[in-house]
């Protein structure tokens, strides 16, 4: 699907389904022409947003073939219906209460963000709690997906910017924003699932709303490429478990179309002689290929990635290291899904 509406609004969606279609407009008899959830309105009509969205009905998308079951159903149930009034189809923003714009009027002093009205930045833990948190983010997602550098790297960056208060002063926001969804992230994976209402953020999700309120909209010639493919690579990992398909999609796309940019899915530049830093390139390259193969699929969307300009060296599946195995493994399935 496609399409935006602001974060943080809790409404049920109305749609105008489309019909299945009634007759078959191919003369073959294959599979596809016999589907009951295949038909020739490939958009449903948001009639409850204030521009009329239309959203798009991708073939692989889950969420399409939800949509679809429901019209199918409803065209046998309630012929005369036209649509869903009851059915809640949560879109971005919709699922939990997450709003980085809030974050973007914040200052350094508590009492001026407290009289504006403006959520206070959340303190950063401990440099001890923190080296936890990264431990629990590598183990959890660097099983597969290589968005973090290494726990030196983290070290270091944190003990420089913990006890620096604007971002912009001295520090890329890069830096800034890839500390804060690393620590946005070992805090949800640390916490099991609470009740309560649907809006309620995750634990640690001020840390994302304030690292995506520091990322920039326009390329700066300055910044630190490779940490910005990582910072949206993350960013895009999280929003999507927040149930923000759209935005996710975006920061996905960021990610992958930065690393044809810097050229590094054609593999490490020559003058990279660090065979480790060349490895962590590689493997940065095909994380950022697999979640923007997965996050198409999920949307329904066609690949960005033409695999015949690929020439980054895949890892082995029979590498010593067990994360990097995994990830040869998944990257080689993506590319034979193709």
């Amino acid at each position: 699907m496609s399409g935006s509406r602001s974060a943080g609004e809790m409404t049920t969606p109305t749609f105008s389904c489309p019909r299945p279609r009634q007759e078959q407009q191919h003369n073959n008899n294959d599979d596809f022409s016999r589907n009951l959830l295949v038909d020739d309105q490939p958009h449903v009509q948001d009639n409850n947003s204030v521009q009329s969205q239309q959203w798009y009905l991708g073939p692989s998308s889950t969420w399409s073939f939800s949509r679809r079951v429901l019209a199918h159903l409803e065209e046998y149930v309630s012929p005369n219906a036209g649509t869903f009034p009851s059915t809640p189809l949560y879109l971005d923003g919709a699922a939990y209460r997450f709003d980085p714009e809030e974050r973007r009027h914040q200052t350094c002093d508590p009492a001026l963000d407290i009289a504006a009205g403006t959520t206070q930045t959340a303190p950063w833990p401990a440099f001890d709690h923190a080296l936890y948190l990264f431990h629990t983010v590598q183990f959890r997602l660097g099983q597969i997906l290589h968005f973090t550098d290494s726990e030196q790297s983290f070290s270091n960056l944190y003990s420089t910017l913990q006890d620096d208060c604007a971002p912009t002063e001295g520090h890329a926001p890069f830096q800034r924003a890839y500390i804060l969804l690393i620590l946005a992230f070992g805090r949800a994976l640390l916490c099991h699932a609470h009740g309560g209402q649907s809006s309620a953020a995750p634990k640690g999700s001020q840390y994302a709303a304030e690292a995506c309120s520091l990322l920039p909209t326009i390329h700066s010639p300055d910044q630190d490429n490779v940490l910005a493919i990582r910072v949206f690579g993350l960013a895009a990992l999280y929003l999507q478990s927040l149930d923000m398909r759209v935005t996710a999609f975006e920061f996905a796309g960021r990610a992958l179309r930065l690393c044809y940019v810097t050229g590094i899915h054609r593999g490490a530049a020559s003058n990279v002689a660090d065979e480790a830093t060349r490895s962590s390139i590689d493997k940065l390259w095909w994380s950022v290929y697999m979640l923007d193969q997965h996050l198409s699929a999920l949307m329904g969307a066609p690949s960005a990635v033409q695999d015949n300009d690929v020439t980054a060296q895949l890892p082995c599946a029979d590498a010593s290291s067990p994360q990097d195995a995994a990830l040869g493994v998944q990257s080689a399935c993506k590319v034979d899904e193709k």
